[in-house]
């Protein structure tokens, strides 16, 4: 994407000199792909990152990713009050087993279905925007709504607090799709959602 950000930001400040643009890194805007963006000098390019991380969690139970996510009972935080039981006849790769594994075992200071899964990675765009002096917007977080509702609502407060102290902004993904926050039966939002993303 760099040289195609190089020549597209260069067009639009052709006619835009003042436009706001933002732009993402590599692979679907992943964290770690921030250390292959290279853009050009411009003081009003935003640079935003997605992170689903833990992916296990996130994405538990969903139909478009291969199947490597395909084991549902995933909770957040972990460990869970009672291991969860693969289901053998998913057929998951051994990462996903061995992410299972330690989902089920280790403390929640270090369980892979927490917060340790992504404040490393905030505080790496954190530092990469103070470094290059680009600001860093968190442009998508969001888990499927095959996951248990309070999980959710824990990750989303879990992940919106993460953000706010790196100082990066956020949104979420998304408003009534497959990651719903809005309940359109209730008009209202889903259980804990509110509180999760704007009460302190």
């Amino acid at each position: 994407m760099n040289p195609i950000y190089a020549k597209t930001i260069a067009q639009i400040r052709s006619s835009n000199p003042h436009r706001t643009i933002m732009v993402e890194p590599g692979r679907w805007g992943n964290i770690d792909e921030l250390k292959n963006l290279v853009l050009l000098a411009d003081d009003n390019v935003i640079v935003s990152v997605h992170c689903y991380d833990p992916m296990q969690f996130t994405h538990q139970g969903s139909d478009w990713t291969g199947g490597e996510f395909a084991q549902t009972g995933i909770g957040f935080p972990g460990p869970p009050a009672k291991p969860v039981e693969v289901d053998t006849k998913l057929n998951l790769p051994p990462y996903s087993l061995q992410w299972i594994q330690q989902y089920n075992i280790l403390p929640a200071y270090k369980n892979p279905s927490g917060p340790i899964a992504f404040t490393n990675k905030l505080k790496y765009a954190h530092d990469w925007s103070t470094y290059y002096g680009r600001p860093v917007h968190l442009g998508e977080f969001g888990a499927y709504t095959k996951a248990g509702q309070q999980s959710r609502a824990n990750f989303y407060s879990a992940m919106r607090h993460a953000a706010e102290a790196q100082e990066i902004g956020w949104c979420i993904w998304d408003w009534n799709s497959n990651f719903h926050y809005w309940d359109e039966i209730t008009g209202q939002p889903l259980p804990g959602m509110h509180e999760a993303l704007f009460e302190k």
